[in-house]
């Protein structure tokens, strides 16, 4: 009893109307239990039953959509010249030379990298460069010293020829026809001597130098550097070793001439001896100076070649290597240096900048890409069932109203998609660069008068897929759904192929999704 006085003087305490807070705490109370009472009030009335929801379709004849309806297709746009710009080194970014939106020209620098390592190989490859063209420059020199001294071995052999002519014309002329009677004769000059077996010979000699002196003579005039001088002074030199041979045997003949002759005295043959010895010497020595010639002409020859070699002139040149060498190591360092200067290859407008200056890059991260916004293309694919759908100069219509014109289709199916890509340009002004937008191919015209037994298109959205079959919906005279099982084919954009269950007469429901057989419907109007 005295628990049950202490619970109630508890409670008239807590709920006291007389205080503040108790008087909140009572009006808390009742609240509650007022609403515990309306529920309790509502779920003792008998419920009333739900009214039948009745879903709204539309419907359309088979035939309606034809056996080539309207090909739905989702594109990509994209300019026609565009470049995403990537770093083809890493580094850390020191200048981002362009914002978003700029219009930026062919080869404007649109970010730098750090390169001064890069910039410090440059120079030194410009130096080693410069190094080997002045050391080709030097090279040159040595040819055209080498050239010049050519030349004067060449004109020198000219006149070593032109000399060893008038020595041995002066020694026949002058001295060997003093003992001929007639030494122009073409047949017997007559010889004076007593030839001990030599006469036939010394005749014979001098009947050939009539015709030697005239050819020598008409090669000596002519004769200049541009001809083959190695050849006329091995010609002159055989010819003054046949008029030595013929001075020395007059010195035989001299020298053992019996004074009983008559016809020379004893002092006249000695003089003649001492003359024609004379004589001989002279020879000899044409004979060394065309041999002096023809080395200097052979070493002045290999010293040009040899210069060649060194120099940029000749076809193999030491020079034109060493100059090449130096010009592969400065194009190396100035691609290096180049791959630190991220350029725009083409006119366009800046589509995105992912740099800021201080970021660090590493190689092909992208920096930025530039689209020429006057040059757009919608870039579609198709499947292979759908290729005989579309052509060449097609048009295409786009969602913003706009037009399009097919300009291009891949030849084959691209195996890593396997569909195949289909290019269309439009002038539509509404289109931007990256924007993802729907095209429409129309289709054949509808036929609504005939009875397919082949194959017929209809929208996907009309297929309801059970587990063991696919449908399309009719609508009864009391719009009640029955149900009619398709084979379906391949799939055409947004349409798909019917082998077998319909026919273009029937009317079908264009949007199955969500509905069963049987389901009771309102026909909507198209």
């Amino acid at each position: 009893m005295n628990v049950v006085r202490s619970v109630v003087n508890d409670f008239i305490t807590y709920f006291n109307p007389k205080t503040r807070t108790g008087l909140i705490r009572l009006g808390i109370a009742v609240a509650a239990v007022a609403v515990v009472g309306v529920f309790a009030f509502q779920n003792g009335e008998e419920a009333t039953p739900a009214e039948e929801q009745v879903r709204g379709v539309q419907i359309e004849q088979v035939g309606s959509f034809g056996t080539g309806g309207a090909l739905t297709l989702v594109g990509t746009v994209k300019a026609v010249d565009q470049a995403t710009l990537q770093a083809e080194a890493g580094g850390r970014v020191t200048a981002v030379r362009v914002g978003l939106g700029d219009t930026v020209r062919a080869g404007s620098v649109i970010a730098t990298l750090e390169n001064s390592s890069q910039y410090a190989a440059v120079l030194q490859a410009e130096g080693s460069y410069e190094a080997a063209l002045a050391a080709a420059a030097q090279s040159d020199i040595g040819v055209d010293q080498s050239q010049t001294s050519l030349v004067q071995a060449k004109n020198n052999a000219v006149s070593v020829v032109r000399g060893a002519y008038n020595t041995a014309n002066s020694a026949v002329r002058n001295n060997i026809d003093t003992f001929f009677t007639s030494p122009d004769a073409q047949f017997t000059p007559g010889l004076r001597l007593e030839g001990y077996g030599y006469t036939s010979y010394l005749n014979n000699e001098r009947v050939s130098f009539q015709n030697i002196l005239t050819q020598w003579r008409g090669e000596a005039d002519t004769l200049d550097v541009n001809d083959d001088l190695t050849a006329a002074l091995s010609a002159a030199e055989q010819w003054t070793e046949r008029i030595i041979e013929m001075v020395e045997t007059f010195i035989v003949l001299l020298n053992d001439q019996p004074s009983a002759s008559g016809r020379y005295t004893s002092t006249e043959l000695a003089s003649y001896s001492v003359t024609f010895s004379a004589l001989r010497a002279e020879l000899n020595a044409t004979l060394l100076s065309i041999e002096n010639a023809r080395t200097t002409l052979q070493s002045a020859e290999e010293g040009v070649s040899r210069a060649k070699i060194g120099g940029t002139g000749g076809t193999v040149s030491a020079a034109n290597a060493s100059v090449k060498q130096a010009l592969g190591a400065l194009r190396s360092a100035q691609s290096t240096y180049n791959k630190t200067i991220i350029r725009s290859p083409i006119t366009g407008v800046v589509q995105t900048l992912s740099v800021d200056t201080g970021d660090y890059v590493s190689a092909f991260t992208t920096v930025a890409t530039v689209a020429n916004q006057n040059a757009l293309e919608v870039t579609t694919f198709i499947s292979s069932a759908e290729r005989e759908r579309i052509a060449v100069g097609d048009v295409v219509m786009l969602q913003d109203g706009g037009e399009g014109v097919v300009v291009a289709i891949a030849p084959a199916v691209d195996a890593a998609t396997g569909k195949i890509e289909v290019k269309i340009q439009s002038q539509s002004e509404l289109l931007q660069n990256g924007d993802v937008i729907e095209l429409t191919l129309a289709g054949d015209a509808p036929d609504t008068t005939s009875v397919s037994t082949g194959p017929i298109t209809i929208p996907i959205a009309a297929i309801k897929v059970e587990t063991d079959r696919m449908v399309v919906f009719t609508v009864t005279d009391e719009n009640i759904l029955v149900a009619h099982k398709v084979t379906v084919g391949p799939l055409l954009g947004s349409e798909i192929v019917i082998i077998d269950g319909i026919t273009t007469d029937m009317e079908i429901v264009t949007d199955a999704r969500g509905l069963n057989e049987g389901d009771r419907v309102t026909i909507l109007p198209n």
